[in-house]
């Protein structure tokens, strides 16, 4: 398992894309480019912006990122990206969009304990890996349209199955999308229905 220590930037304020940002981005641009309609995306938790800025070049669509992160927020905008800072999908409301796509703080807490910086913000998940995930399950009900879809990025250092029990309990479904193994863990993106 590798270390929280080792994932995180020394001096980031900010987390970069890394092999976890590239597939999500790859992965939803791809599904969305095969849509009709034109749906409104929420990036949530976009970090730096790459997420957001790829799929909004490579499906044309229109891509919202919102972060707590204030140094995200405004890394994001650097990039061409509307941001709104805020936790999760608090400052939006009902039904506001069709596609929720996040990359969460999935690492569970290192045993050498947590620091207290925004890298640590954008990368642990607290003690299971799935404390956000769960939060973001819950929340992204009330803004996702009823046909809404959520893609989510999580790793088997979280459990893959356990968060898709945890999607289960929403009342939702989950499909594997990509995955992409890695000698210390393997990261799936899911679509959740």
């Amino acid at each position: 398992m590798t270390d929280l220590k080792e994932r995180r930037g020394l001096d980031g304020k900010v987390y970069q894309p890394a092999e976890d940002s590239y597939l999500l981005a790859k992965s939803v641009s791809a599904e969305l480019q095969n849509r009709d309609d034109n749906p409104r995306v929420l990036d949530v938790g976009t970090g730096s912006g790459f997420i957001a800025e790829y799929i909004k070049k490579h499906a044309e669509v229109p891509v919202i990122g919102t972060d707590i992160n204030p140094h995200a927020c405004q890394e994001a905008q650097n990039r061409g990206i509307e941001v709104i800072r805020g936790n999760l999908v608090e400052p939006f409301h009902r039904d506001a969009f069709d596609v929720i796509v996040c990359n969460p703080p999935y690492l569970p807490d290192s045993p050498e304990g947590t620091f207290d910086d925004w890298m640590e913000v954008a990368l642990s998940g607290q003690t299971s890996g799935k404390d956000v995930i769960d939060q973001l399950l819950e929340a992204s009900q009330r803004v996702l349209k009823s046909d809404g879809l959520l893609y989510l990025l999580i790793s088997t250092l979280t459990g893959i199955d356990e968060v898709i029990d945890s999607v289960e309990r929403t009342g939702r479904s989950a499909a594997v999308i990509a995955e992409d193994n890695y000698p210390f863990e393997t990261l799936v993106v899911l679509k959740i229905i």
